[in-house]
């Protein structure tokens, strides 16, 4: 088999041969480099790498046992099968109790990937990264662990992060809790002042990873560098590349450097080529498509919501939105402002609705002047939207909207940001366009719908759309009651799923709560008001 050596250093993995065209071959697959000036093959030293040596170079090639022989986690003697899993769910947890180490689980939207990840936690006991959006940490990730793991520890380090009196013991905190769960900003920022290291942890869960398809972003760059060290990595993302399959590559470099290289550019040059003005254009090159496709399901598994029997007819999903800080600014000062306007007596319940609205206005991003004329405030729920329509994907989705700046502001950003059209039933729009956008959206013309409940919330029947998004919500149950019936309704044969974007510790929540327990919202605000805890 002729000479065969494998050097190991600090931070370097090495091995020299006589020459082979087969073992180079085998070398440049797992992204090793020759050194002319030592006259070997070498690549950096971490889990990935080393897993990736063992497998395509050592056994590969059959030169002996493997050099670093990485032990699986044992799986924990008191874990059972819960009775509230689906079938979906309890297969992805048979791979992973056989051996899957790393993988994307490409399901769909509300088929319960959050508890699927708080399972695979139990099912080894492992000290466990979670890296999220912002708005899903609470409403997603906390709100399951205290229906499905209360006894397991775990920290927002999000949270922990703003309050400059943690800074200090960040390091033990995270390492007394089981599971630390981080927006992927916050995530950079702790992972480059060293407060995260891959070596605090047994897995690392990447809930939506479509946030990651750049591979040019420096969070992505930053976490995939922080997973090469990680033994279990599991990505979960409902649309994992919602533009195009160029989309799936760094996924697939987290999950395993081989199926699609290390090489950005040569895994794009393979399958794809540029064609239009200025080449910006990729499209598959001829019979490559399906390649890539078997490519793919190497490393992922897919669950639709319309295959999973045994779903929930409705779900619903709060997304929090959080403010920036002159957002934030300018919600205090209104409130402020109303507070002092009940102590005072110049604001009454009479006149307190118009008062109030000015903060349903904020929390959208905006505020109307005394003129009429909207003033944008900031983009937070914007950009919200524009990441759940992209978590979504190609399906119908229905947005409603209270105000009017906000849906002609939705409508355009959709316009640019999704490149097409989107309906708009509003008391803006006269009733000829109305029939028109809806039969477009009944017959699947339209993607999108962007509407009032007051005008869209009575009779009308859209049961080939299964997505629902509230953008603002108003003080009427019945509009509430209402608007969730359209896409709920006889005919309709697929679960239905609503979101609901939301400013914490605003009035969004105070209304949404009402809503929900069926008070009576003026009550609650004008408490809310009164109260001055905001």
């Amino acid at each position: 088999m002729g000479i065969f050596r494998t050097n190991l250093t600090g931070n370097k993995i090495r091995c020299s041969f006589n020459y082979d065209p087969h073992k180079v071959k085998r070398c440049k697959k797992i992204g090793m480099r020759w050194s002319p000036a030592k006259r070997d093959w070498y690549i950096d030293r971490n889990k990935m790498n080393e897993r990736l040596y063992d497998e395509h170079i050592i056994g590969f090639l059959m030169y002996g046992d493997p050099v670093f022989n990485h032990k699986s986690l044992p799986v924990s003697l008191s874990y059972k099968y819960p009775d509230y899993l689906m079938e979906h769910q309890k297969k992805a947890i048979e791979s992973v109790e056989n051996g899957r180490m790393r993988h994307l689980f490409a399901h769909d939207t509300g088929v319960g990937k959050t508890l699927l990840g708080i399972e695979l936690v139990k099912l080894f006991e492992a000290h466990t990264l979670v890296v999220c959006p912002l708005s899903i940490i609470e409403p997603a990730w906390f709100e399951d662990l205290g229906k499905f793991a209360p006894e397991i520890p775990a920290v927002n380090l999000w949270r922990l992060w703003k309050k400059a009196n943690h800074k200090a013991t960040a390091e033990a905190i995270i390492r007394s809790n089981q599971i630390c769960i981080v927006n992927f900003e916050t995530f950079k920022i702790l992972y480059n002042e060293g407060y995260l290291s891959p070596q605090m942890f047994d897995m690392v869960l990447i809930d939506e990873s479509s946030k990651i398809k750049n591979y040019k972003s420096q969070i992505t760059k930053d976490l995939t560098k922080f997973c090469d060290d990680v033994d279990y990595v599991f990505l979960f993302s409902g649309t994992p590349a919602p533009n195009n399959k160029l989309e799936y590559f760094s996924q697939a470099r987290i999950v395993d450097a081989t199926i699609l290289g290390k090489s950005y550019y040569k895994f794009r040059n393979l399958y794809y080529h540029s064609i239009g003005y200025g080449g910006y254009t990729w499209v598959p090159q001829a019979g490559m498509d399906d390649i890539l496709l078997s490519k793919i399901a190497e490393f992922s598994s897919v669950v639709r919501k319309e295959d999973v029997l045994d779903l929930p007819e409705r779900t619903d999903n709060v997304i929090d939105v959080h403010m920036t800080a002159k957002e934030r600014k300018a919600y205090k000062e209104m409130c402020d402002g109303l507070y002092t306007g009940f102590e005072e007596g110049w604001i009454t319940a009479t006149n307190a609705g118009a008062k109030i609205m000015k903060l349903r206005e904020i929390c959208s991003g905006f505020l109307y002047d005394d003129h009429g004329d909207a003033k944008e405030v900031g983009k937070s729920k914007l950009n919200a939207l524009l990441e759940l329509l992209d978590e979504i994907g190609d399906k119908q989705v229905i947005i409603w909207a209270q105000f009017k700046f906000e849906a002609d502001q939705i409508r355009k950003s959709i316009l640019t940001d999704r490149k097409c059209e989107s309906g708009l039933v509003n008391s803006t729009v006269a009733q000829g366009q109305r029939e028109e956008y809806i039969q477009d959206f009944k017959d699947g013309r339209l993607q999108y719908m962007v509407a009032h409940p007051k005008s869209l919330g009575h009779g009308v029947t859209l049961t080939k759309c299964t997505y629902a998004i509230y953008y603002s919500i108003s003080y009427s149950h019945e509009e509430h009651y209402q608007s969730r019936d359209r896409i709920y309704r006889k005919g309709q044969k697929n679960a239905c799923t609503y979101y609901y974007l939301l400013t914490p510790n605003t009035i969004d929540k105070v209304i949404f709560k009402a809503l929900s327990d069926k008070d009576k919202i003026a009550k609650v605000v004008f408490e809310y008001i009164k109260s001055k805890e905001w």
